[in-house]
């Protein structure tokens, strides 16, 4: 009993020496906050604290035990991932109390292996969570391609929630904290999207098999095995191929995605040969081809043995760059390849060299790197298919016109020897008259020059004039312009300082919620922006119109955020009107009078009163406009 508590003492003291060389970054313990404002949160091994267990044994019993340093890492990308630990990751979440929202833990990446998370329980128990690509499709909770964590009313929020991530190759560990409904939007633009996107693949394969139907023309054959290949690939690695094709057999995605990547570059290879073949009759492309595709075979095999994803995505980028030499040589040297097959080619390096950037993030994650490789896949397969349509045209375009021209040869041969000696004889005669009508147009030529350009002085210098008028004019009204601002700076002044202002007097000053939201955006940062979550006060443009986002942590803020006009159910001109009696003239007027004069019920002027006079009252922390002149 004793040898087995020192053999468990001295593996932990192991395991936490070990993780040294794992941990970057500082200690993070700062609490996520979820509340309405803010629908959705993308989080990274930059914001999430993690540790690394290099021996792969310590249960979560163990990890409380043991308490390891948990530590952020913003430099840690894909690449770095550790295939040979697992990774602990430590979430402190705290859900606004007040929040309508039922709130999910989403991660994006659908090839992590095994995935168990822990979330404690008011009742003092572990709930555990287990997903992955190693288990049945069907045994999710929620049936979708990203692993969705459900929070519920039950998780204990005052301890952390631990999840253990582990893979057997690199994966991203990226957590969206997200809302039921905006977790729904974006679900079905998602699958609306997958639709749309292998509805136009499924087309163009039926329409190559078409056309190879009729064509016999073995390139049809291998565009329609590279479209395949292509759905193939892309089902394997956003995970639709797991959810609709191979559900039961967790199994084909350990090897799924490079088997595919090399069916595609295979297919690749066999259609642009193709495509050379019919344009070239020089043995040395067939050769070279013929090379390649037994070089790819041999490097697959060592890729598929000894490396992981990215090798193949290299190989696959490689094979581009050098299917494009060759594809570009013979366009230069024949003329008959259609240049779309190139431009395909270039937009298909680039999305996967997009992909792998991101892989050692050198890009960032975002919507866009994120879709670039589905993009330019589309992209390469609406121009191949156009390259093939234009190869065809312009093949039927060159018969059409090779037996126009067999059919006019004749007939212009007997006319061209019927009209030279004609045309010797005319030839004389039409030199001398051209000689002659050659001078009498460079004479009249030079004689309209020579007016144009007097016509071209004169509109010069009145030009001129007309500027320096427009110029003085423009003077004046810059300080006509600088006076009136200064007046209605003046009568703003006199309007909110000497008398009360009726309801349509206030609409001249607010006669649009724009205007509210600018005034209101003044009153709240005149003492500069302060982030609610990290404290920072730098910022940009927030997503929404006078909105700040801090350059810090990400916090998007609208300028109506904890004030009396957040979440506000009606029109922000007449709560600006509420707000301005109730704080200055709230005696003066009783809750009926003020209903009928802006045409609104007792039942809401009463509720917004009463928050307006606790802001009043300091009794809240929400921000009352002062109404005070604003420059």
């Amino acid at each position: 009993m004793i040898n087995k508590k020192l053999f468990t003492f001295a593996l932990l003291i192991t395991a936490f020496l070990l993780s040294k060389n794992e941990i970057y970054g500082q200690n993070h313990k700062d609490v996520i906050h979820l509340y309405d404002s803010a629908y959705s949160k993308v989080l990274d091994l930059g914001q999430i604290p993690f540790w690394v267990d290099l021996t792969q044994e310590l249960s979560y019993e163990e990890i409380l035990e043991l308490s390891p340093s948990f530590k952020t890492s913003p430099t840690h990308s894909k690449d770095k991932f550790n295939v040979e630990g697992n990774y602990w990751l430590q979430l402190n979440i705290s859900i606004d109390s007040f929040s309508s929202y039922e709130w999910l833990i989403e991660f994006y990446d659908q090839t992590i292996d095994d995935m168990i998370v822990y979330l404690p329980t008011v009742e003092g128990g572990v709930e555990k969570i287990f997903m992955g690509d190693n288990y049945d499709f069907d045994k999710r909770d929620i049936k979708h391609t990203n692993y969705i964590i459900p929070l519920a009313d039950n998780i204990d929020y005052t301890q952390p929630l631990y999840v253990r991530v582990q893979s057997a190759h690199k994966v991203d560990l990226l957590v969206n904290l997200t809302n039921g409904d905006e977790f729904i939007k974006e679900s079905t633009l998602k699958y609306l999207f997958f639709g749309l996107y292998y509805g136009a693949f499924a087309l163009m394969i039926l329409y190559s098999l078409m056309l190879f139907a009729n064509i016999r023309e073995k390139k049809y054959l291998f565009y329609v095995i590279h479209l395949v290949f292509i759905m193939l690939y892309s089902a394997s690695r956003d995970g639709m191929g797991f959810q609709f094709v191979w559900p039961d057999a967790p199994w084909v995605n350990s090897f799924s995605t490079l088997l595919f990547i090399f069916g595609m570059t295979m297919s690749l290879v066999f259609f642009i040969k193709e495509i050379i073949s019919d344009e070239s009759d020089n043995p040395l492309y067939s050769k070279a081809m013929n090379i390649l595709m037994s070089a790819l075979t041999v490097i697959f095999f060592l890729i598929l043995l000894f490396f992981s994803t990215q090798e193949g995505g290299l190989l696959l980028i490689t094979t581009i760059l050098t299917l494009l030499y060759f594809v570009v040589k013979a366009y230069r040297e024949y003329k008959k390849i259609s240049p779309y097959f190139i431009f395909g080619l270039i937009i298909f390096f680039f999305g996967f060299f997009i992909w792998l950037l991101k892989w050692y993030a050198i890009v960032p994650f975002n919507t866009y790197t994120l879709y670039s490789l589905r993009i330019s896949i589309l992209l390469e397969m609406l121009l191949f298919s156009y390259g093939l349509y234009d190869s065809l045209r312009l093949l039927k375009e060159r018969e059409r016109i090779a037996q126009k021209e067999i059919i006019q040869h004749q007939s212009e041969k007997e006319e061209m020897q019927n009209k030279v000696i004609e045309e010797q004889k005319k030839t004389m005669i039409l030199s001398e008259k051209v000689n002659n009508e050659l001078e009498e147009k460079v004479q009249e030529r030079t004689a309209s020059l020579q007016k144009r350009e007097s016509e071209l002085s004169a509109l010069n210098k009145e030009l001129q004039d007309k500027t320096e008028k427009l110029d003085k004019l423009n003077r004046v009204l810059d300080v006509n312009n600088y006076n009136l601002k200064g007046e209605i700076k003046q009568e703003r002044e006199r309007r909110f300082t000497n008398k009360r202002l009726s309801h349509k007097e206030f609409e001249e000053l607010f006669p649009d919620q724009l205007s509210c939201l600018r005034y209101l955006e003044k009153q709240k940062w005149k003492d500069g922006f302060t982030c609610k979550q990290c404290g920072n006060h730098t910022y940009s443009d927030g997503t929404k119109q006078f909105s700040k986002r801090c350059t810090k942590c990400g916090y998007n803020e609208s300028v109506t955020s904890n004030t009396i006009f957040h979440s506000l159910k009606f029109d922000l001109t007449k709560a600006f009107y509420l707000s301005y009696i109730i704080s200055n003239f709230d005696e003066e007027f009783s809750i009926q009078q003020l209903s009928d004069e802006i045409g609104m019920s007792r039942n809401t002027v009463s509720k917004f009163r009463l928050k307006t006079l606790k802001a009043k009252n300091k009794e809240s922390k929400l921000l009352l406009p002062t109404f005070l002149p604003t420059d």
